[in-house]
């Protein structure tokens, strides 16, 4: 193998013969500085300061050579690729199948897109077979048991040792013997030694401390019944003691980690293990050890090194210095670190010169084990890390922190939340935080600074506190709105719930175990019962673990209202010193279902013989509303940081207070107003596709345009910053052909592009009049993800054709076939098209269907012909039907290829359904083309999109793919209308919406509206809930609808926040009416409902539009009463008026608006405002601020072709695309693309139990100093002097801080805003590494890192032979081994390159790269030094090309 030194740079160039300039420029460069550097080397004489400045200089022009290697040499780079990932398979036909086989697998070719692998134990015996699709997973466990792309839960607490991606089948020429290549890649990751059936704790916490990304500790955790779980997706757990370990797999092991108190150390000992785990570190492998037990340590001896853990009087970690772990080096210099709990450290022991360095400390009070632990490190090789700290997950805290002084006195809480935007750039897009201040609430209580029994929160009092760009000096309070949330508790057959309404647990603290009452308290206007069938259910009771004898049934009978309160006494042997939890199970059969407590809260008594003690209490979550952009405050910042960048995180304090502090004053931005103005109008369109000019036949003779039909479907508009101002602008498709940009703050036309093409009317026998279209709803996307928007539009090309026979004249009306439109959105280019056969004028969705990180185009179309009429009468011609059909189309954002198409059938039906005329002359026609549009969801919850439409033939379709290939998963029949309409319907079969209807599942359901007619020859339009894997039809029953008028917009979900959350709701706008049903698939709360009128007036109207929701006024936490929150609904009617309702969650039943009072049960809808334009308003509104003031705007156009924007309330929800997001879910919960956003509390002190030398928990997220003088430290060799520094003025520098010793004192002063001084004085301890941004510690070793918080370490490994570069170029480096008889160490920082002394570090130089990034260390005494040059960075290697 290490003959392949040069051989990758001759492979390269010689397909690439015209860059070897490039090879003639690096060996000039490598002859000069070999000579300069023999010059230096033979010089002797110089004084120690001028030899260090020699030094230096021979370090930069050593990082000058590596800086031209990788300039001259990434010119070569092909492709990204890494070596011996992929494992190529030939397949030969044996007469019947094609077959293949390796050590690991025998694979049959199935189809093109499917094999069937068979698994292989070491002696090569088939174990398991299962099918594999083309581009998914398939994961090995140590019984060589296959699991194929398979669900997170299904590899719970399995040992998975080998993970394996099909990713292609080559197939050869036909006159070859093997006729297919399988291609596999496998994944690398860090292998855990443990039992995955059964783990401990510490198999639980190493994977914990592995995982990425980082999950929620409780997912290996469940306090309920203390055990633990894994579920090994980033890491490969080995059960040593079952199979050993597996040498075919164990390179595939980025490193290897021994839990604590792994019970299989024994095994690692035997003799087959302890040579494979050998082989394994010799050849570059790491490994790291965790601690044991103290009272059971036992010997390494599987290591190629001795390590003991000596039980006696002092703990010794040893190693022995004559030993050669690789061969890749000369004799390595040891560099061992060394840790303890409390700060005993002593200085290195030699106990003889040669052979053994042993590192001591002195015991702890009565305490033997304090934790030692020693990290060997050969330079650019493997490692053995080994720690015998027990691994605490609540000491390892990587989070940086801004602190910033108090916004005002006044408040007396606050929490910090940092935003981060991740790759999507966002314009004042509103966000919500939820702050839970139970835990900090009953802490004060405990400490005696307020009281609990009095203490409420103030929900007047939040505000929010910018910091622009991180500048403490430099703020703005943003207007922000609250809400109150408190859960139910509800039976476990209210499936529509949240799981948190089945379950509720309460954790806590106890000085000594106690007998303890739990209450239940139900507020003042909630609601409980529990009546038949539900009678005598019960909660079931979990303390620690253990269950509660004895049900708990708090209440038996019919609905009551609040406030009351229920409590049960628990007894004190369940309770633990220290920590204890309490879960809350309602456990009920899921056919009792009428047991519901609203919006409870807990509280904990101490129950004594002398009374109950309050001691814990839950307050309610306080949810915070807010825009992440402008603000309308005196100290705006407008349109210059109404912008987030990717990338760009932004920093805020949300303060908040209690009661009994004083209460705050409501801010005006929260005052009630339900004001509505106009900000401006535009006059963007034309009511006439056809414009109403003359038209001369030569045969059929004059035709007046207003006798050619007119287009009743209107562009709903859309809104993003298009060109990337920081302003909002506004998309719409036009009925010209045409599709516009407007600027949102100037009303300026941004630009304007036709995407239809008009073409001229011909004359012949016939008269052949064509109208360009486009008016669809636009999408506003990033197809690639390169931050530049994308638009992406459809249209219609309508024909008439007029005839003349005699004084007979008859028109026909037609769709021909157009494209779809993508369009740059800075431009309006039109980048490229698609052909549809008929007309889009709905919503396109947007999503990523083929997993290639690019977003794809989803359409649905419409077709129609034969829609014949006499301009002369009153009625389409009655003697002819239409012919409609939908078709569906799929297209790669990436390939700009289609993914793809499927046809619809071909129903007939009276024109009445798509069309009207005018009943006075001239008898206009008007038609509606329906405006299905397509869904993109997880249908069957297996993590991948599928797509689901309803189409015109009365059914509704569910596509997935497998593999490559996409085929229909189900369809459900709803059935077709046969009643004919007196008005044109605008669907058949409504736009799926989707939604979870039931917590158990793991997929989304469909909600869907169809038009339909019954025996009784009636038209109704019925709501049903599709079961999103198997398509199985509920109706939803109390909403059915008889049609009196029409079918408007289609149905939308909405989960209301706040008092009465009792889950998803379907909004369905119904002829005058819009009505609103809980989504449960059991059918549990179909006796609630609502029907309410549109207008909320003795005038109603309906509708086409489909409803748009958002919060559009400004109020007090107070004063919603009982509306469901976030939940105004903005509708425009046929009537020429947009209406704003309030939902009002309350009891069952019609609301027509004449009989409401505002805050009563019966006004259901409540009217905020209606605003008249006096032309029909058919499409979905916008809602948006759209010229940074911080207010939300209604953006909207109305048939005659003008485009309002109206002045509502403020920016706390938005509304922006017809189908609300671009998967075209229709759900106000979905957001696609969310912001990340993390909470620190800055006045945090947690140091742990000083008294224990385990404890090992640190945290400081406060100002501070540290008293330390100016000194060097004193750790010589062992640890450089840049090793150990703090950032102590927050300015993500370290070269202006002080360094720090072990053992030096530091005092720290927390002053809390309740006027308390907490003092505490630390002696700083078993610290090594760099202190970032003042809390968490990072050494780079090598390319890898370990990551400390006090004695607590992570490890990536570095690029040893289990992870190798392909086909990177790797170059020899031609350097010296020593410069003035020192050795010297080269390190990769990313954007920098270090070369320093190790044995006087102070002599080193950095050198800052440009372009380019380089990683790893390599050792001047190394026998090999490479650089490896590829398309994703540099790196630094000792190691020769390994590879096959």
């Amino acid at each position: 193998m290490g003959n392949r030194v040069t051989n990758p740079i001759n492979k390269f160039f010689r397909i690439n013969k015209a860059q070897m300039s490039v090879v003639i420029a690096v060996m000039l460069v490598a002859i000069l500085l070999a000579t300069t550097v023999f010059f230096w080397r033979t010089s002797e004489g110089f004084s120690k300061s001028y030899s260090e400045t020699i030094d230096k200089k021979s370090y930069e022009n050593i990082a000058t050579y590596l800086e031209n290697v990788i300039t001259h040499n990434e010119i070569a780079w092909i492709e990204k690729t890494l070596v011996e990932t992929n494992i190529t398979i030939p397949l030969k036909n044996d007469g019947i199948n094609y077959i293949g086989e390796n050590e690991l697998f025998k694979i049959t070719y199935v189809n093109p897109n499917l094999i069937n692998v068979s698994s292989k134990n070491p002696s090569g015996s088939i174990v398991d077979s299962k099918d594999v699709v083309l581009n998914t997973r398939f994961y090995i466990d140590g019984d060589y048991l296959i699991y194929s792309n398979p669900t997170i839960e299904s590899l719970k607490d399995k040992n998975i040792i080998g993970d394996f991606f099909y990713y292609k089948l080559e197939t050869q020429i036909a006159d070859r013997n093997n006729e297919y290549i399988v291609y596999l890649t496998p994944t690398f990751k860090t292998a855990i030694i443990g039992n995955a059936g059964q783990p401990p704790e510490s198999l639980a916490k190493s994977c914990y401390l592995v995982e990425y990304p980082k999950t929620n500790w409780r997912e290996y955790y469940d306090y309920s019944t203390n055990t633990y779980s894994v579920y090994p997706f980033n890491y490969y757990i080995v059960n040593v003691k079952d199979e050993g370990i597996d040498k075919r797999y164990i390179s595939y092991y980025t490193n290897i980690i021994i839990p604590s108190n792994s019970s299989m150390l024994d095994a690692l000992s035997q003799n087959a293990v302890k040579g494979t785990v050998q082989d394994y570190i010799k050849n570059g492998g790491s490994l790291i050890m965790f601690s044991q037990d103290p009272q059971e340590k036992k010997k390494y001896d599987f290591l190629p090194t001795n390590i003991i853990f000596d039980k006696s009087y002092y703990d010794t970690v040893g190693v022995s210095k004559s030993h050669n772990i690789t061969s890749n080096i000369y004799p390595y210099e040891l560099a061992g670190i060394y840790f303890s709990a409390e700060g005993t450290i002593t200085q290195p022991y030699f106990d003889s010169a040669a052979d053994e360095i042993l590192l001591r400390e002195t015991p702890y009070g009565d305490k033997n084990n304090n934790n030692p632990s020693l990290i060997l490190s050969k330079w650019g090789s493997g490692k053995v890390v080994v720690t015998t700290i027990p691994l605490d997950i609540n000491s390892v805290l990587d989070k940086s922190v801004l602190i910033c002084p108090w916004w005002d006195d006044n408040w007396h809480f606050r929490r910090s939340v940092e935003i981060d935007p991740n790759n999507v750039r966002r314009i004042n897009e509103p966000i919500e935080v939820i702050i839970d201040p139970t835990e900090e609430l009953n802490a004060l209580a405990k400490a005696g600074i307020i009281n609990l029994e009095t203490a409420d929160l103030d929900f007047d009092s939040p505000r929010v506190i910018e910091y622009i760009a991180g500048d403490c000096f430099d703020y703005v309070e943003i207007q922000s709105q609250v809400y109150n949330y408190r859960p139910n508790m509800e039976s476990s057959g209210y499936k529509n719930s949240p799981i948190e309404f089945h379950k509720h647990t309460i954790s806590f603290e106890l000085a000594s175990p106690s007998d303890i009452k739990l209450e239940m308290k139900i507020p003042v206007g909630s609601e409980y019962k529990d009546i038949a069938p539900s009678i005598d259910t019960d909660f079931t009771i979990i303390i620690n673990g253990t269950s509660f004898p004895m049900k708990w049934d708090p209440y038996d009978g019919n609905p009551l209202g609040g406030e009351t309160k229920f409590s049960l006494i628990l007894n004190s042997n369940y309770f633990n010193s220290g920590d204890n939890n309490i879960s809350i199970i309602m456990d009920t059969p899921p056919d009792r279902i009428n047991t519901i407590y609203e919006n409870v809260l807990f509280s904990l008594y101490e129950h004594t013989s002398s009374g109950d003690r309050l001691f814990f209490k839950e307050f309610p979550k306080i949810h915070v509303y807010f825009p992440i952009g402008a603000t309308d405050t005196p100290s705006t910042k407008g349109a210059a940081y109404s912008r987030t960048l990717p990338g760009q995180k932004r920093y805020y304090d949300v303060y908040y207070d209690i009661v009994e502090n004083g209460p705050k004053s409501v801010p005006t931005y929260r005052m009630l107003d339900n004001s509505v103005s106009l900000s401006w109008s535009l006059k963007v369109d034309d009511p006439y596709m056809f414009p109403l000019t003359v038209y001369n036949g030569t045969t059929v003779g004059v035709v007046q345009g207003e006798q050619l039909p007119r287009l009743m479907n209107v562009s709903s508009p859309t809104t993003g910053d298009i060109n990337d101002d920081g302003i909002m602008d506004i998309v719409i498709g036009l009925r010209n052909g045409k599709i516009e940009a407007i600027n949102g703050t100037d009303r300026s036309i941004v630009w304007q592009t036709q995407v239809v093409d008009l073409i001229p009317y011909v004359d012949s026998n016939k008269l052949f009049i064509y109208a360009p279209v486009a008016a669809s709803n636009p999408a506003i996307t990033d197809l690639n993800h390169d931050d530049n928007y994308e638009i992406v539009a459809g249209g219609a090309n309508i024909l008439t054709v007029v005839t003349q026979s005699g004084s007979k004249r008859s028109i026909e009306i037609s769709t021909e076939p157009t494209n779809v439109s993508i369009i740059d959105a800075s431009t309006g280019t039109v980048l490229w098209k698609f052909p549809i056969l008929g007309s889009m004028l709905s919503s396109p969705a947007i999503g990523d269907l083929d997993n290639d990180g690019y977003e794809d185009i989803i359409v649905v179309d419409t077709f129609f012909k034969n829609v014949k009429y006499d301009p002369s009468e009153k009625t389409y011609d009655k003697n002819s039907k239409i012919f409609v059909r939908n078709n569906i189309y799929a297209y790669s954002g990436r390939t700009q290829e289609k993914i793809f198409e499927v046809t619809g059938n071909i129903p007939s039906f009276p024109i009445e359904y798509f069309g009207y005329r005018d009943s006075v002359s001239p008898y206009i026609p008007y038609i509606y083309i329906t405006t299905n549009a397509p869904i993109i969801a997880d249908l069957d919850g297996n993590g991948l999109n599928e797509v689901a439409w309803g189409a015109i033939d009365g059914t509704v379709y569910a596509y997935q793919s497998l593999g490559n290939n996409w085929r229909k998963m189900w369809q459900a029949d709803l059935g077709i209308p046969t009643k004919t309409p007196s008005r044109p319907l605008s669907y058949f079969i409504s736009t799926p919406s989707r939604a979870k209807t039931d917590y158990t599942k793991s997929y989304y359901d469909l909600i869907v509206s169809a038009v339909s007619s019954d025996r009784d020859n009636k038209t109704y339009l019925k709501t049903y809930i599709l079961d999103g894997l198997s398509g199985e039809i509920t109706l939803l029953p109390n909403i059915t609808s008889e049609l009196d008028d029409t079918v408007g917009g289609h149905p939308i979900v909405h989960s209301p926040n706040g008092f009465h959350l009792r889950g998803a709701q379907v909004i369905i706008p119904s002829g005058k009416y819009l009505m609103f049903q809980y989504l449960d698939a059991n059918n549990v709360l179909n006796n609630h409902y609502v029907k309410g009128e549109i207008t909320q007036s003795l005038t109603p109207s309906f509708t086409y539009a489909t409803p748009a929701i958002g919060e559009i006024n400004n109020y007090t936490a107070y004063s919603r009463g009982k509306d469901a929150f976030f939940s105004d609904i903005v509708i425009g009617a046929e009537n020429g008026k947009l209406y704003a309702l309030s939902y009002r969650d309350t009891t069952s039943g019609i609301d027509n608006g004449v009989e409401g009072v505002e805050g009563n049960d019966n006004d259901k809808l409540h009217k905020l405002w209606e605003y008249s334009v006096s032309s029909p308003i058919r499409s979905a509104v916008n809602i948006d601020d759209i010229d940074n003031d911080g207010k939300l705007e209604i953006v909207f156009m109305s048939h005659d072709g003008i485009l309002r924007a109206l002045n509502v309330g403020y920016n706390y929800s938005r509304w922006n695309y017809a189908r609300h997001d671009y998967y075209g879910t229709g759900n106000t919960e979905t957001n696609i693309f969310p912001v990340s956003f993390r909470f620190y509390d800055p006045e945090e002190l947690f140091a742990g139990d000083s008294s224990d030398p385990y404890d090992d928990n640190f945290r400081i997220l406060s100002e501070f100093d540290i008293g330390a003088p100016y000194e060097e430290n004193n750790f010589g060799s062992y640890v450089t002097n840049n090793w150990i520094k703090i950032d102590t003025n927050h300015n993500d520098q370290l070269s202006d801080e002080l360094v720090i010793y072990t053992n030096d004192l530091f005092q720290i002063d927390v002053k809390t805003n309740e006027g308390k001084i907490v003092t505490k004085t630390f002696a700083l301890d078993s610290i090594e590494g760099d202190v970032l941004v003042g809390d968490y510690i990072v050494t780079f070793l090598d390319r890898g890192g370990i990551k400390l918080f006090d004695n607590i370490m992570a490890y990536t490994s570095a690029p040893t032979r289990n992870i190798q570069i392909e086909e990177g170029i790797w170059v020899n480096l031609d350097i010296p081994n020593e410069i003035g008889e020192e050795q010297y160490i080269i390190q990769g920082l990313g954007d920098s390159i270090r070369i320093y002394n190790p044995q006087n570090p102070s002599i080193e130089y950095m050198r800052e790269l440009r372009g380019t990034t380089v990683y790893g260390t390599i050792s001047s005494t190394s026998k090999n030094k490479y650089i490896v040059i590829t398309s994703y960075g540099a790196y630094l290697s000792p190691n020769p090309q390994v590879g096959s």
